[in-house]
């Protein structure tokens, strides 16, 4: 219990943003648990206090049934995330989604942490996502292309403190100091495409080459942030690590990489699939959208209720999940939800130069 108590308050919230970091925590709660030491509970010293004292004891003094029940619990945990499927721990890693696979890759927390015998699986899955978002947003004719517009970089300091280890070995043929005009040649023409209304539709390799030159700007970018400016509270004089970064404030980040560069000529699309595609990082845990969702079908299925068929139940525990976050979004930001990308906001006819139609409290029905 020790060794998950962490780690299951985080099935409890939402506030975090978890889509890139579930399976790190897996590894570090696994990683602890097959150390060589183990906070047990110092049984003579225990007083009616409500927290219980422990003491650090080598895994080869535990008791008998100490020793069973840490393989049980190890068995355990690889069989929920590494895949294990026998009734003996095999050692085996944790286990990524495809979703997990691209986070870790966008995730400015995570881009370069990656494994080393992951990244290329990991980022040619971004690739590919790269490939579906970028023609999906051309065909919806917004934004427009990145502009292919040479810019100046600005230099770090060579300061380290501050910034994520990097983990990652890269296979980068450009050298740190290669210049914006070299990047942005190797991108294609991507500024000199049609945009706009009756756009010619992007060919796949030009848009992979666009993503090589993209992919690169934006790890170097996160590489070189100094995260103490986004989350102060963070261990002094040493390189940290994703899961010093929790409580990170990260969408202080991508706003920053946004305004940074503010024609998409550097980092292309990757700071908005950041947050609006299948890799994002505010994306919930299995585990946490499991305790909601059933939490929100609890409240919905009554007994005046019993009655729905699937397919209501499914859309009106959907609809309770996010009803809070509905208010919220209508309440402060009605005017600018009628502004949103890729034209996904449906307005009622004649509205358009008002916004969205907003219903009053009181004209609606409390179904669920």
């Amino acid at each position: 219990m020790n060794v998950s108590v962490e780690r299951s308050t985080l099935v409890q919230t939402e506030r975090l943003f978890m889509g890139a970091l579930g399976p790190m925590v897996h590894e570090a709660m696994l990683a602890e648990l097959k150390g060589e030491h183990l906070n047990v509970l110092d049984l003579p010293n225990i007083t009616n206090t409500a927290k219980m004292p422990r003491k650090k004891v080598p895994v080869d003094e535990l008791s008998a049934v100490g020793r069973i029940c840490r393989s049980r619990a190890v068995l355990e945990l690889e069989r929920r995330f590494c895949g294990n499927t026998s009734e003996v721990a095999q050692g085996t890693a944790v286990c990524f989604s495809e979703r997990e696979k691209v986070a870790a890759v966008l995730d400015p927390r995570t881009v370069n942490a990656v494994k080393a015998e992951d990244a290329k699986e990991f980022t040619e899955l971004l690739r590919k996502a790269y490939l579906a978002f970028a023609s999906r947003a051309l065909e919806l004719e917004q934004p427009p292309t990145p502009q292919a517009t040479a810019r100046k970089r600005k230099r770090g300091a060579n300061d380290v403190s501050g910034r994520v280890a990097l983990t990652t070995a890269w296979d980068d043929s450009e050298s740190e100091d290669e210049s914006e005009d070299e990047t942005q040649a190797g991108r294609g023409s991507a500024g000199s495409q049609p945009q706009g209304p009756g756009a010619e539709k992007r060919s796949a390799q030009s848009l992979s080459d666009e993503f090589d030159g993209a992919f690169r700007q934006y790890r170097k970018a996160c590489l070189k942030l100094d995260w103490r400016e986004f989350a102060p509270e963070l261990p002094e004089n040493r390189l940290l690590t994703p899961l010093d970064l929790l409580e990170a404030d990260v969408m202080r980040v991508i706003k920053k990489l946004k305004e940074a560069d503010a024609d998409g000529s550097k980092y292309g699309l990757l700071p908005l699939m950041a947050t609006h595609s299948i890799g994002s990082m505010g994306s919930l845990l299995a585990s946490s959208f499991a305790e909601r969702i059933n939490s929100a079908a609890n409240i919905v299925l009554t007994k005046g209720n019993s009655v729905l068929n699937r397919e209501e139940i499914d859309m009106c525990t959907t609809l309770r999940m996010n009803r809070e976050f509905m208010r919220y979004m209508r309440a402060h930001h009605g005017a600018e939800l009628s502004k949103q990308r890729f034209n996904v906001t449906v307005v009622p006819e004649g509205d358009g130069d008002k916004g969205p139609a907003l219903l009053d409290e009181d004209d609606c029905i409390e179904l669920f």
